[in-house]
């Protein structure tokens, strides 16, 4: 019962500061039906790409400040806030216990200093999503 207040508060507490993030959503493919816009919808569109679109860009409008958590409540709550897929495969990082991390920047810089001072760091990042894994040696 308390693991599970503590990331629900952990949730609460990143979604709080992440809560003006924007994902992108996908593009209708060849062959759907085009259906009219309405005035702000075609603003909106007619409008520049906003900076900090995808896992390389997205930038917190807020700042982050991760602390006492685990790695794998980091990761989920990043994640399930900005839309970006964060993969690792051993088991070992979940319990981590991640550096703080505090400030602007973008969710892979975000990933990567929660993992300072560790055997761990992001291995490949995409538009997409974030791979995380042990540091060549």
């Amino acid at each position: 019962m308390k693991k599970i207040l503590i990331f629900t508060a952990s949730i609460a507490l990143l979604a709080g500061g992440l809560a003006a993030c924007q994902k992108t959503e996908p593009q209708a493919g060849a062959g759907a039906a085009e259906v009219p816009k309405t005035t702000a919808e075609a603003q909106t569109q007619a409008a520049p790409a906003q900076p900090g679109r995808g896992c390389l860009a997205v930038t917190a409008e807020h700042p982050y400040n991760l602390k006492d958590m685990r790695f794998d409540e980091a990761a989920q709550a990043l994640a399930h806030a900005t839309g970006c897929f964060i993969r690792y495969d051993d088991q070992n990082l979940s319990a981590l216990k991640i550096a703080p991390v505090e400030g602007r920047m973008s969710i892979r810089d975000a990933v990567q200093k929660s993992l300072e001072g560790s055997a761990y760091g992001v291995t490949s990042a995409t538009d997409s999503e974030i791979v995380v894994g042990k540091k060549a040696q």
